[in-house]
């Protein structure tokens, strides 16, 4: 799990960092279902969705490659 990257968005959206664990560990539940469990730019597409954080298609890239 992305510890830091949690956290940055649950200070950003006012969320306690146990409920944006909670949707990281639900991004990947969904993530799987899809299996695409191992496809971190996915799961953090999935993440960045539930927590109503929009992202460019240049960031999205940027993490697919990485």
């Amino acid at each position: 799990m992305p510890q830091k990257y949690i956290k940055k968005l649950a200070k950003k959206h006012n969320i306690t960092i146990d409920k944006a664990e909670q949707y990281w560990d639900n991004a990947k539940k969904q993530a799987k279902k899809q299996n695409k469990e191992d496809n971190y730019a996915y799961i953090t597409g999935i993440f960045k969705n539930m927590m109503n954080e929009s992202f460019t298609f240049k960031e999205f890239f940027n993490n697919a490659n990485e």
